[in-house]
Formats: C-alpha cells, sequence, structure tokens
C-alpha cells in the first residue's frame, strides 16, 4: 500500500512540474533616454519640435532562442491627463507639450495603463548561445521619441528667458 502511495505521489509530483511554465533567459537593463532637444522655444509662434533616442540592451544567457515584447510606457505622474503635458515651473506657470511614437506626431506615446494604451511596443528575437561556454547573446536597440512644444502659448518671463526666446 506504501509502494502505492509514493507512486501516486510521484506522478503527481511530475504533473505538477510538467504544470510549471518555462522560463526565459532574456533578461533587459540599460534603457536609457537622452535629452529632448527642443532648442529656442517661442511658444507664442507655431510649434517647436524635437527628438529624443531611447536605448535599450537586452541579452540571452540561455541555449535557446527566445522572442520578448518590450513596452515602453511613458505617463503622467499621479495619472494626470497625457493630452497636452504640461511642464511647470516652481510658481504653477505651465507650459503645454506633447510627445509621439512617430514622426509626424500624430500618434502619442503614453501608458499601457491608461485608457487607451499608447505605449511602444517592440518585440525581439535573441538567439540563444548554442553552448554555456561561450558568452550571452547581446542585442540593442533604439526608438526616436518625438516633441512638440504647442504654439500660442503666454507664458512668463522666466520661462522665456529660459528657452531662450529673443
Amino acid at each position: 500500500m506504501s509502494t502505492y502511495l509514493l507512486r501516486c505521489g510521484a506522478v503527481m509530483l511530475l504533473g505538477f512540474m510538467a504544470a510549471t511554465p518555462a522560463q526565459a533567459d532574456i533578461s533587459c537593463s540599460s534603457v536609457t533616454m537622452s535629452p529632448m532637444a527642443f532648442g529656442d522655444v517661442d511658444p507664442q509662434a507655431t510649434h517647436t519640435e524635437g527628438v529624443a533616442t531611447l536605448s535599450y540592451t537586452c541579452e540571452n544567457d540561455g541555449l535557446l532562442t527566445w522572442s520578448a515584447k518590450l513596452c515602453f510606457s511613458i505617463g503622467m505622474p499621479g495619472g494626470g491627463p497625457m493630452d497636452p503635458r504640461k511642464m511647470q515651473d516652481g510658481a504653477a506657470n505651465n507650459l503645454n507639450f506633447q510627445l509621439y511614437k512617430d514622426p509626424a506626431r500624430t500618434t502619442i506615446w503614453g501608458s499601457q495603463f491608461s485608457g487607451t494604451p499608447t505605449h511602444l511596443i517592440v518585440n525581439i528575437t535573441i538567439p540563444g548561445r548554442g553552448v554555456l561556454s561561450t558568452p550571452p547573446v547581446v542585442r540593442t536597440g533604439t526608438a526616436t521619441l518625438y516633441g512638440r512644444v504647442l504654439g500660442g502659448q503666454h507664458l512668463s518671463s522666466w520661462l522665456i528667458s529660459v528657452c531662450g526666446v529673443c
């Protein structure tokens, strides 16, 4: 009888181990963003545009090829509005701006957690390293963030002098 229970327990353990999901050996780090350079801004005239670059590094430490979906979200602190976004100085003066995923600046780069998800999705596939004695396979990539300071704004003198408007 005890042999029967031992066999049943072993079968249940194997069944549990088979149901455990596989774990990928991909890890991503070194996510950095360059500054958004708008240059001289005259928000009382037309839009002023700038770009920034998001850089990431991922590696596969395993023997098998793995694919992953990277999601880059840019949300507002406290879940505030994203259209338009606002920069604010210490005196509560606002400058309206927006961040986009496309060069035409039509698709807002938002968050996967907002009502209408507009986060950037990057699909990657990284081959395995083949044998354990070789180093992990590393892949790097970039994505461009497009920005726009919205025109027609009336700003205080502190912002005008900081932005270098003539």
